[in-house]
């Protein structure tokens, strides 16, 4: 995990719990759970065109983005 990715957190829930994605057959649901050193959290924002952004995490990669 380079520097270029980010823990998704906020303010209600503090530091302790971070944007994850679940790791199942599927990888597609996103939860907010206890933070750790997990692929699943460590997001990145792609620029595409426009000021408009792609965010995926270093888990699913980067053809899978959050919708």
């Amino acid at each position: 995990m380079g520097d270029d990715f980010v823990a998704i957190r906020n303010r209600k829930m503090g530091d302790e719990f971070s944007l994850d994605v679940v790791n199942d057959a599927y990888k597609r649901d996103i939860v907010m759970a206890p933070t750790g050193k997990f692929s699943g959290q460590m997001w990145k924002l792609f620029p595409v065109k426009n000021g408009l952004y792609r965010l995926f995490n270093d888990f699913t990669g980067s053809e899978k983005c959050l919708d």
